[in-house]
């Protein structure tokens, strides 16, 4: 399943939620008016959006997300890779790296880390 679009203001909420859940919305729009400046009613017309999206959940007077953190920049980065370079991996590094400098230790990393997946 295709990840519906959120727009930068939706994955700024969704990021505080991750960071707090389970929360209660008055403690959202008390973060969100900290961070952000955001209005109560700025807040809750976010928080409609990523609930009709699929993206949290709002009931029992707790607002939760649908998938973790990790899930959705794994999901987001397939998607890219299989919609932009044919499900290539390997044309998607090679487009990413094209006129970027490295330093040995960020190759390093990122070596170690395809290493690791594929033991």
């Amino acid at each position: 399943m295709k990840l519906k679009d959120i727009s930068p203001s939706e994955l700024k909420m969704l990021r505080v939620i991750w960071e707090n859940e389970p929360l209660k919305s008055g403690y959202l729009v008390k973060i969100c008016l900290e961070k952000f400046g955001w209005k109560k009613s700025t807040v809750y017309t976010i928080l409609k959006n990523l609930c009709e999206k699929g993206y949290t959940v709002n009931g029992g007077g707790n607002i939760a997300a649908m998938m973790d953190e990790k899930d959705y920049y794994h999901k987001i980065a397939a998607d890219t890779v299989d919609e932009y370079f044919s499900s290539s991996l390997g044309d998607f590094i090679a487009a990413y790296l094209d006129g970027c400098h490295m330093s040995r230790d960020e190759i390093l990393e990122c070596y170690e880390k395809v290493k690791r997946y594929r033991e």
